[in-house]
């Protein structure tokens, strides 16, 4: 057994207006017609439905069963549920053979085109089951959609438009002569955004990128023509310049020109610097002009041995020699590069064949050769105070003065050197003599009592008798007792001496006193 059950709605034939319920049966079972599934007979019902045109869609409702229906439509609807458990569910849009089929129009985007535009259109109709669209000269041609979307007129003309449209019982047409007008268009021969390079000074020639009868540049800054379909363009900056291409009518087309205008960088590069020892690093930096876009080293012999940043850091070199160094640079107008011959010298290093520090202990006035810490091919010592040389391996020194003296020793300058210490202490002993007896007596063997020995100067020399008076009073460097006291012979004995004097090493003033005897 099936369970059936039947709708019928009433909808007026000249608008989708609220619908009026006619007949709902409710379910109902019946015996099921195997042969033919589709087409069922509800004559206990009063309404029969049976085939009518395309069967597997359009059913007819009996004049009989609902009364005078001229001018009505109908919507009926049956649902099916066999002993399955599986449910058909059919619902048609029933239209009674006196009933009219009513149109309301086509309407499209746009009338008026220019060539290669694309419409849309529209249609008002009332419950048709199938479209049938015609657009000659257009693209695509046809469709069964109701609304068409995108039909495109490449050929400037007047174009009609079809509409073929049905249902169960009605089959109607509409056609709308010289309906869509396509107007001539500027025809493309190029893309509509353009991009120019010139480097400062330059011109290019600007190709209109669609033929038409008239032309438009802006802004007229650096054009030869604002009217021509191709000017030629040396601006000064960069401009974006805008053509508008008319066809003798309402189409244009319309297409932009970037000019970019600049100038190619220059190279140049300088190190932190040009002299290094051997397995050291150096840094590079970029000094020519710009803007650079990229940047590309080479550094043979040095590692690594390329770079493509703007400041390479930390370019080491393992050997000894002089190497070259390349750059180039590039941006949008143009490359420029730079090779420089043995920039980079790169000298040995220098080792220590002695100790770093050699210190000494002298007395004022020894002499001492210093022997050089390390070989290498220059030499310098300093202070200078007191050296033989300042440039040699092993100069001689003098001592006069307590001092720490320092050996550089290079191969290329102060790059690649070893420092050497050689601390010298100066002891100052007191080196000046004075008898403790003479002898006046002419015979030119100590005849007379005065300093002897170096790195003095006398400033005074007194001399006093046993009872506390002055017997001498002498000045100066050449202050010397004869043996007389107020133009006389003194007489033999013991006297007491004072004497001042500089201390010419160290320029400072001392003093010494003692005794002396006087022998006759």
């Amino acid at each position: 057994m099936d369970s059936i059950r039947v709708k019928v709605t009433e909808v007026n034939c000249s608008g989708p207006e609220s619908p009026i319920l006619i007949y709902d049966s409710g379910n109902i079972f019946v015996e099921h017609d195997p042969q033919y599934p589709e087409h069922l007979s509800f004559e206990f019902l009063g309404i029969e439905m049976g085939p009518t045109g395309d069967e597997s869609a359009c059913y007819f409702i009996r004049e009989s069963a609902l009364g005078n229906t001229i001018g009505k439509c109908y919507k009926i609807e049956y649902w099916q549920k066999n002993e399955c458990d599986s449910t058909y569910a059919f619902s048609y849009f029933q239209v009674d053979d006196q009933c009219p089929l009513i149109t309301q129009s086509i309407s499209v985007s746009d009338t008026v085109v220019c060539a290669g535009d694309c419409i849309s259109f529209s249609t008002g109709s009332f419950w048709p089951i199938s479209y049938a669209w015609s657009f000659p000269g257009a693209t695509p041609d046809t469709s069964s959609e109701q609304n068409p979307q995108n039909i495109c007129y490449p050929t400037p003309g007047l174009y009609p438009v079809t509409l073929i449209y049905e249902n169960c019982f009605n089959r109607d047409t509409i056609t709308k002569t010289d309906y869509i007008q396509v107007l001539p268009a500027p025809l493309p021969n190029g893309p509509a955004q353009n991009e120019t390079v010139l480097i400062l000074g330059d011109s290019a020639i600007l190709e209109a990128c669609a033929t038409g009868d008239s032309y438009a540049w802006s802004p007229p800054t650096g054009l030869s023509c604002t009217d021509c379909p191709s000017p030629v363009a040396s601006p000064a900056a960069s401009t974006t310049y805008t053509l508008l291409v008319n066809a003798d009518g309402p189409c244009t087309d319309t297409c932009t020109y970037s000019v970019l205008v600049g100038t190619p960088p220059i190279a140049g590069f300088s190190p932190a610097q040009s002299a290094i020892c051997e397995d050291e690093c150096v840094g590079f930096s970029f000094t020519g002009s710009g803007p650079v876009d990229s940047y590309s080293w080479h550094f043979p012999g040095g590692e690594p041995a390329t770079s493509t940043g703007a400041a390479p850091q930390g370019i080491c070199y393992p050997a000894a020699g002089s190497y070259p160094v390349l750059l180039v640079v590039q941006n949008a107008f143009g490359a420029d590069s730079l090779l420089v011959e043995n920039f980079v010298t790169v000298t040995p290093q220098v080792e220590l064949t002695g100790e770093a520090v050699q210190p000494f202990s002298l007395a004022f006035g020894d002499t001492v050769q210093l022997t050089a810490c390390a070989t290498g091919g220059s030499y310098a010592w300093s202070p200078p105070d007191g050296l033989s040389c300042t440039d040699c391996p092993a100069p001689v020194l003098v001592a006069t003065v307590s001092a720490s003296y320092t050996l550089e020793v290079s191969n290329g300058g102060a790059v690649c050197a070893a420092t050497c210490e050689y601390p010298v202490t100066v002891s100052f002993d007191e080196r000046i003599y004075l008898p403790n007896a003479f002898s006046p007596n002419a015979d030119g063997i100590n005849d007379v009592f005065t300093a002897y020995g170096k790195h003095h100067r006398v400033e005074s020399l007194q001399i006093f008798h046993r009872w506390g008076g002055m017997a001498y009073d002498g000045r100066g460097e050449t202050a010397a007792w004869d043996g007389t006291s107020k133009g006389l012979p003194a007489q033999p004995g013991v006297y007491v001496y004072l004497l001042h004097y500089t201390d010419t090493r160290t320029g400072e003033m001392e003093m010494k006193s003692g005794e002396v005897v006087l022998v006759r």
